[in-house]
């Protein structure tokens, strides 16, 4: 088993990191992980699997990848890694352009006005 943390010291030590990858086979309808890392100024590489696509701007803030498909994570990662500079350009963009997040509040109101809009199609 790794080393043992806080969850109060995750923030500091997520924001040390260069990069988070999320690999999920399962789709997320949220993606807290990658709002995390974002709202900490870094990157992501993560799996087209719903929340993700929600709030990655491939190629700006972070980038994304066929969800299950092993090879193209493989491709990506290889592609971060020869270019370091990637990296480093979504590090300034996310300073530049810090993330936004929504309130729950305000994200419950968004799904309720497209409930709304749904039951009354």
């Amino acid at each position: 088993m790794g080393p043992r943390y806080l969850r109060q010291d995750l923030p500091k030590l997520l924001a040390k990191a260069d990069l988070v990858i999320i690999p999920s086979v399962m789709l997320e309808s949220f993606s807290l992980v990658c709002r995390e890392a974002l709202v900490l100024g870094v990157p992501v590489l993560a799996a087209r699997c719903g929340g993700p696509e929600e709030v990655l701007a491939h190629g700006k803030n972070g980038w994304l990848f066929c969800r299950g498909d092993l090879l193209d994570l493989r491709d990506s990662l290889r592609s971060l890694l020869i270019q370091p500079s990637l990296v480093k350009e979504a590090k300034t963009y996310l300073r530049d352009n810090p993330f936004q997040p929504c309130s729950m509040d305000s994200y419950g109101q968004h799904i309720n006005n497209i409930l709304t809009k749904a039951c009354n199609l």
